[in-house]
């Protein structure tokens, strides 16, 4: 889906601010393995993925560790540099061939002064970031990693087409040979 479309879905917005969100976001395309960010970044970039598939990680020690999936309809910022002036501890990685459109943060608070209801799309966006780390949070905490695994395939259907099997089993929290395991048995 087109950035503005997926706006006005969310956000009930007027077509007459369609060249507003146009001006801001520009659209770039990035090749399967591409590093958008390295850990520990201070960026302010806000990203909207129209196709593809990224991956949010983190680096502890010399383990890399697959936090979140983000494909089409994803949009997503640096939380911890955007509202708390931090070091993120997240990196962003293509795993697949993907459109984006993209934007400093900075942008955003401006639509938001003068776009009526795009503070209600960015809330609703942010909400949608904590539903997905609460989400990660309760798997992790209270389910099996089986049960993991048919929630990750539920949520992303193609995800073994597109994705790596060791980013599969870093974001399930398990070994690959566990994953290997769990899709022998054909959940």
């Amino acid at each position: 889906m087109k950035l503005f479309e997926y706006i006005k879905t969310n956000s009930g917005l007027s077509d007459k601010y369609h060249q507003d969100i146009q001006l801001v976001f520009k659209a770039e395309t990035y090749k399967k393995g591409t590093i958008l960010l390295k850990p520990d970044n201070r960026s302010q970039k806000v990203i909207f993925v129209e196709s593809g598939l990224l991956r949010m990680y983190y680096q502890v020690e010399d383990k890399v560790i697959t936090f979140l999936f983000l494909a089409e309809n994803a949009m997503i910022f640096p939380l911890e540099s955007v509202f708390y002036n931090k070091q993120d501890p997240y990196g962003w990685e293509v795993l697949q061939d993907c459109q984006i459109q993209s934007c400093h943060f900075a942008e955003i608070q401006k639509l938001i002064d003068t776009v009526p209801r795009f503070e209600r799309f960015i809330l609703h966006q942010s909400f949608n970031v904590l539903k997905q780390m609460s989400d990660k949070l309760y798997g992790i905490q209270m389910l099996s990693a089986e049960e993991r695994y048919k929630r990750l395939l539920e949520t992303y259907p193609d995800i073994l087409q597109n994705a790596p099997l060791g980013h599969i089993a870093s974001y399930l929290g398990i070994t690959q040979q566990h994953l290997s395991v769990i899709r022998a048995k054909k959940i």
